[in-house]
């Protein structure tokens, strides 16, 4: 019983000390990316067609909010790996990530992927695909799936988003951003982002879009503890590339 309470305090101190360096030690970055000027309305890219698809495919590689301009599916990351990852992150991520084949179309368009995660390809739709990586340092070899969901599994992390299309429907396209540490995020619907647990000082970003490439190849910023919030992100829509 005398062990029990005097071990409590110290038990007690220990973890009030890990919250207090926790707390220092680690901020949140947060921020908003939009597009400005008039936004020219895209036609889909197939025709419904039976099957599959059984709907027109939209234009999804510029994707901006009518109301505010957010710019979707906006790839934000630490362009290496810091020397530090936060103990909550650290581990690569048991559940695997997940990309869905559905009216011939990548569901999400853009899929984070963390080195060694399982990824689950699921083909919902009632024909077949035959998907091709364009990676530099992947190599996974393109065809038919052999199961549902098909198991892949990145082996190395790659500079930029690597382009996955399928050889049977040319206008099928997503992206995987593959890293070998988990500070990243894809702007949502309004444009918005945030990557939680970075440890404080100077970090470098890669901001990315796949219409534009690189909107910033080297953006540099201070993180500071608890909440960052990077001034607006605007880019004109001259700068985007026709499809």
């Amino acid at each position: 019983m005398l062990t029990r309470l005097l071990g409590t305090p110290m038990i007690v101190l220990s973890m009030l000390s890990a919250n207090l360096i926790a707390a220092e030690d680690w901020g949140t970055l947060s921020g908003e990316i939009r597009v400005t000027g008039a936004i020219p309305r895209l036609p889909s890219v197939a025709p419904a067609a039976g099957l599959c698809p059984a709907v027109p495919v939209p234009e999804e590689s510029l994707l901006v909010d009518s109301k505010s301009g957010g710019l979707q599916n906006v790839a934000i990351y630490l362009r290496t790996a810091p020397a530090r990852i936060h103990p909550a992150l650290s581990t690569v991520p048991v559940k695997p990530a997940q990309q869905f084949l559905q009216d011939c179309r990548f569901v999400p368009r853009m899929l984070l992927v963390r080195v060694g995660q399982d990824v689950e390809v699921f083909h919902d739709d009632p024909i077949d695909h035959s998907l091709r990586w364009h990676g530099f340092h992947n190599t996974i070899n393109p065809g038919p799936a052999a199961a549902n969901p098909e198991v892949i599994r990145m082996a190395s992390p790659e500079k930029i988003p690597i382009k996955v299309t399928c050889d049977l429907h040319p206008y099928m396209t997503g992206w995987w951003l593959t890293l070998d540490h988990p500070y990243a995020a894809i702007s949502n619907g309004q444009g918005e982002f945030r990557i939680p647990l970075l440890p404080v000082g100077d970090h470098e970003l890669v901001i990315w879009h796949e219409r534009k490439g690189y909107i910033h190849k080297s953006f540099r910023v201070t993180v500071e503890p608890g909440e960052n919030v990077l001034p607006l992100i605007a880019v004109p829509i001259t700068e985007f590339a026709a499809p």
